[in-house]
């Protein structure tokens, strides 16, 4: 099973999604035959739990791989629009044990590693684990094992190993908390594909009834606004990634896998995921909040852009004549992406709160990539691209409804202003990430998404974006 799983992990970056798919199903397909999903559904009964320390790691392994599968397998539904082969309500296992007591052994090692690597735990980039690391001798239970910090050497030494051992706890810790961050992300991802598929099924089994209902806009259902709220939530719990930035501590330096430094750098780059993972997965949701959300079934994207019974449209307006590309466009994100969803990238509907926030979010990605600019794009995964894509797609039709309106010649000088200032933030914005996903295309195999945003005359956003920026020079 862990071989397959390294397997498909390893192959999704170079073999593209059909061989990844393929190896997914199969570490899926053997979980599922070994009950993996159930391992402690059973756990009370007498006997259940590991009595020495082979069975408890055995244990623990099958525990970390089921919640590896069970995490891409949620991100792909999600993606592809279907429901998670492991359902939900199915699984009976409980989360990983925590990466402190998974690394005890090594504990000790790392307190060498950190009281021989410069004179002090002061040395270390300030972060979560701070607090940790500064608390005093006397709260040694929880400064790792028995009798840490006693030897040889004298009380300042013994104090500064008291000290180390707060600074590793505290990482280990934080290591806990960012996998627990990381998480929630996968089950947004297949719940609100979920939402968006029978909320979809609902209006075309109303629609077969006979008069077509009135239609409705996705923000109004009470499932929603609640998965809005839990969002929001878990965005205002993150950290950010650039606030654990270390200027004395280049990425490559961290490089020895194990070390506390290396430690100390993946805690921040899993919140540089998470911190492009939130407004991706925000975006996702509110691109649904649109009326023709429901109609697409039934029209063509060109069509519905410029349906009176809909919302009005955020670019051009409805008298201007269909376009060959855009429909060719709607027809490849059918073909990659989830049906249920993909549109939202390119409609022009979108409830207008929920455009603002969209907006928002596709600027706050590009802000994220700016402050993390030293992080090397290998460390990222190959969920970046894509959200990276959603982002562009927002700034692309944010820009052509900059243009429309300039056009127009607004004759409010503070609305003009601000429409210009605008302009000049998408165009900036999407050339960043456009610039992002082609350097990540040497990492993952995302020609594709390069494909894609050609069509959509990304390379004229990118012109126009240089000669603003040759004009402000």
């Amino acid at each position: 099973v862990c071989a397959f799983q390294l397997a498909s992990i390893g192959v999704s970056g170079v073999r593209g999604f059909v061989c990844f798919d393929t190896l997914k199903s199969a570490v899926t397909s053997l979980l599922m035959q070994l009950n993996w999903h159930e391992l402690d559904r059973y756990e009370p009964a007498a006997g259940a739990a590991p009595v020495t320390w082979a069975e408890w790691v055995e244990a623990e392994v099958k525990r970390r791989v089921f919640w590896i599968n069970y995490k891409i397998d949620s991100h792909h539904a999600g993606i592809a629009g279907r429901p998670p082969v492991i359902d939900e309500d199915k699984v009976f296992v409980r989360a990983p044990c925590s990466d402190a007591e998974w690394d005890e052994l090594s504990r000790e090692v790392l307190v060498r590693g950190c009281c021989c690597d410069g004179a002090a735990p002061a040395a270390y980039p300030d972060g979560p684990w701070s607090a940790t690391s500064d608390s005093s001798g006397d709260e040694s239970p929880a400064a790792g094992p028995p009798g840490a910090g006693v030897s040889d050497a004298g009380p300042s030494d013994a104090g500064h190993t008291t000290t180390c051992h707060g600074l590793v706890e505290g990482v280990q810790e934080e290591l806990s908390r960012s996998f627990r961050m990381i998480t929630p992300y996968e089950s947004f991802m297949a719940r609100i594909s979920t939402l968006q598929r029978d909320a979809k099924a609902a209006w075309v089994q109303q629609c077969s009834g006979g008069d077509a209902p009135h239609v409705p806009l996705l923000g109004e259902s009470p499932l929603f606004r609640r998965y809005d709220a839990e969002i929001r939530a878990w965005r205002a719990d993150q950290v950010v990634a650039s606030a654990l930035r270390d200027p004395t501590l280049p990425p490559w330096t961290a490089s020895f896998f194990g070390s506390l430094r290396h430690r100390i750098f993946l805690v921040r780059v899993r919140y540089y995921c998470i911190n492009i993972y939130a407004p991706g997965v925000t975006i996702l949701l509110h691109a649904a909040n649109r009326r023709s959300f429901f109609t697409e079934a039934q029209h063509t994207l060109a069509a519905q852009s410029r349906d009176a019974s809909t919302s009005p449209p955020l670019g051009p307006r409805a008298s201007e004549p269909a376009k060959p590309e855009d429909e060719q466009i709607a027809r490849i994100l059918n073909q990659t992406f989830g049906p249920t969803w993909c549109q939202g990238l390119v409609a022009t509907d979108i409830a207008p709160p929920s455009w603002a926030l969209s907006v928002a979010c596709a600027h706050e990605l590009a802000d994220v990539l700016r402050a993390n600019s030293d992080i090397p794009l290998e460390f990222l995964d190959m969920v970046i691209p894509l959200f990276l894509f959603v982002g562009i797609t927002v700034l692309l039709r944010q820009i052509r409804r900059c243009q429309a309106q300039l056009a127009a010649e607004p004759t409010d000088a503070a609305a003009r202003a601000e429409l210009d200032r605008e302009l000049k933030l998408s165009l900036r914005d999407a050339q960043a990430l456009w610039q992002a996903i082609r350097d990540m295309g040497s990492v993952w195999r995302i020609d594709g998404i390069s494909k894609l945003l050609a069509s959509m005359h990304i390379d004229e956003v990118e012109k126009a974006a240089e000669q603003l920026a040759s004009i402000s020079l």
